[in-house]
């Protein structure tokens, strides 16, 4: 009874934390495969840029108005590309941040599963050891108490008591 309900709250506890350890997993996963993602996005975008850069160079060469225009477009590329770099940096520190904060999280939900998993088996060994073993010697106590009973109103009071054996030989 009492001991398949502690089983059954233990195996209860453990698929808990399974699950949830299992969801942050699958989580972590997720998000990091999203971030490599944005990363080869970030180099294809950089590449892109680069090569833009170098056209847009050659052709400034080869025109005179352009050449005017170059300074500014060049600065126009390197603001946008510093903006895209800056944006992107955030993204992966709070992405960091956010992986940090799930990995506590699991660590916690662990420490916090092991911490109840430690007082449900204390509290169980302390009814155990109320409760249960108690009973155990009581019922035994009055199971032989009802047997010594039926056993005297059976047989009646003709037999004569047991003859009393030496000290010595006595065993308690």
């Amino acid at each position: 009874g009492d001991s398949n309900l502690e089983v059954w709250l233990v195996v209860l506890m453990l698929v808990m934390v399974l699950g949830q350890t299992a969801g942050l997993v699958v989580a972590i996963t997720i998000l990091n495969r999203r971030l490599k993602t944005l990363h080869n996005l970030l180099e294809q975008v950089s590449g892109t840029v680069l090569k833009q850069s170098e056209t847009a160079r050659d052709l400034l060469n080869r025109s005179g108005w352009i050449r005017e225009k170059l300074p500014v477009w060049e600065e126009r590329a390197q603001f946008e590309i510093e903006r895209v770099s800056n944006q992107l940096q955030r993204i992966d520190r709070i992405s960091a941040e956010k992986l940090a904060a799930a990995q506590e999280g699991v660590r916690l939900s662990s420490r916090k599963a092991e911490y109840a998993l430690t007082q449900f088996t204390r509290q169980t060994s302390r009814v155990d050891y109320w409760v249960r073993i108690p009973a155990i010697y009581t019922s035994a106590t009055l199971q032989g108490l009802a047997a010594g009973i039926k056993h005297f109103l059976r047989n009646g009071r003709s037999h004569q008591p047991a003859t009393h054996l030496p000290d010595e030989e006595t065993f308690i």
